[in-house]
């Protein structure tokens, strides 16, 4: 991590918030029938069939939250609200 204590900060917040939707997806048990992103990759299996780690799906959703311009908003808002809360 970077020296910058307020970024490590931010990070783990994002990282936290991130964790709890995939958690709360799971304890739903809702995602494999939903079309969404999340429920896609969260589909998914390696080659032994197994379903991917929730720290593999977390790095998914963040590159989805921070790249790209497409969703430049949900990433303003996801830090806007973290920085509220």
């Amino acid at each position: 991590m970077l020296p910058n204590k307020e970024f490590d900060t931010d990070l783990s917040n994002m990282q936290n918030y991130i964790d709890d939707i995939i958690k709360e997806r799971k304890k739903k048990g809702d995602w494999e029938d939903k079309k969404d992103l999340l429920s896609r990759f969260m589909s998914l299996t390696d080659e032994n069939g197994k379903h991917f780690a929730d720290d593999y799906l977390r790095d998914v959703v963040m590159n989805f939250a921070i790249a790209g311009r497409g969703i430049t908003s949900l990433s303003l808002s996801l830090s806007l609200s973290l920085s509220l809360s």
